[in-house]
């Protein structure tokens, strides 16, 4: 697997130089950044450091610690004094009513609020954001899902670009709860928001609940980005070859290599990771803008013109 993407990049690299017209001189495909033991793949590596036994929470804050981000006490901590706030709050049960379910809910959005300093439209780390209390989707969901691993709650993560949710699922009752709102929503309120067709739900992971080697990859990417924000591009490429080592058909490190690249005027890598995005899930009206952003940005106006009128 860990060098499944290295390959494909390399193939559509040269087939994309040879049936594109409008390409610049072509420059070396990039290289994916392995661990030192080459023997086994990235995730089979990865995963003999990390203790996939404990709550989600704390996985990712040892995940992080991984990739560099020291977790202090405090975080623990925190997420430990979350848990204690909740017990006894709401009876558990083996099964619940959709009355039961949006309650349990409504208590977990009414004890996470109070520690939230300010409402991020987006940020990338989970212990920056648990020490300073300035938490987004990504945080709030992934304490969601560290609460629901405690009480044995059916929670799950649903991704969508950008954004994430909870999702109730217990056999009787799917509830999809916006955790920014504290609120259920109904699926069309998300399809509506990216303009999703019913074929495209499901694919590059959108609309699906992420498990754990998915969120893994999440953790990858968020900290991939936080690396971009600040500009550290040679950090945060080995990161994003690494989710995508974990999770090959997630849509968002495709679109975040195309940036990167897009910034570093590596253009027909830039291309190439747009192409591979809508490979995941073909006619993203999100992805061919940014495609059709590149194409303009190079001049190569009827590649342009073609996804404009799509």
């Amino acid at each position: 697997m860990q060098n499944r993407v290295k390959i494909f990049l390399l193939i559509s690299f040269y087939f994309l130089l040879g049936v594109v017209g409008c390409k610049e001189k072509p420059i070396e495909s990039p290289k994916i950044f392995p661990l030192t033991n080459t023997e086994i793949s990235y995730p089979a590596a990865f995963f003999q450091l990390v203790d996939t036994t404990c709550y989600t929470g704390f996985q990712i804050l040892e995940i992080e610690e991984q990739l560099g981000f020291k977790a202090e006490t405090a975080e623990y901590a925190f997420i430990n004094q979350l848990l204690e706030d909740l017990e006894g709050k709401f009876h558990l049960k083996k099964s619940y009513t959709k009355k039961e379910a949006t309650r349990i809910l409504r208590i977990i959005h009414e004890h996470i609020v109070p520690y939230n300093q300010d409402l991020l439209s987006y940020h990338s780390s989970f212990s920056m954001c648990l020490r300073y209390k300035i938490f987004d989707c990504d945080i709030i969901s992934i304490l969601y899902l560290t609460i629901a691993d405690h009480f044995d709650l059916p929670l799950s993560v649903v991704y969508m670009p950008n954004h994430l949710f909870i999702q109730w699922d217990d056999g009787k009752n799917k509830l999809y709860w916006e955790t920014t709102e504290g609120r259920i929503r109904s699926p069309k309120h998300y399809w509506d928001l990216l303009k999703l067709e019913e074929s495209q739900v499901g694919k590059g992971l959108l609309f699906e609940g992420l498990n754990r080697r998915q969120l893994t990859a999440l953790v990858h990417y968020n900290v991939a980005l936080a690396y971009a924000n600040k500009g550290y591009y040679s950090k945060a490429l080995p990161l994003l070859y690494q989710a995508i080592d974990l999770e090959p058909d997630w849509l968002e490190p495709y679109r975040l290599l195309g940036k990167l690249y897009q910034s570093d005027k590596l253009y027909n890598q830039a291309e190439v990771a747009f192409l591979k995005a809508l490979e995941v899930v073909p006619k993203m009206g999100l992805v061919e803008r940014e495609l059709v952003d590149l194409y303009r940005l190079i001049g190569c106006e009827e590649e342009a013109e073609n996804f404009s009128d799509r």
